[in-house]
């Protein structure tokens, strides 16, 4: 397991919804990230 400050040096692109109607942001203590590395070096990260 790696700590989330790892996060910080990895380059991820911004997301948004281009035709959003309403946009709610969750607030937690502690960010809610999924972050998987494969052997062939694909990265699947999900927030």
């Amino acid at each position: 397991l790696l700590e989330v400050d790892w996060l910080k040096k990895m380059w991820r692109p911004d997301s948004f919804f281009k035709n959003a109607k309403s946009v709610t942001f969750q607030t937690m203590t502690i960010p809610n990230h999924y972050l998987w590395l494969y052997k062939d070096k694909t990265i699947l990260y999900m927030v």
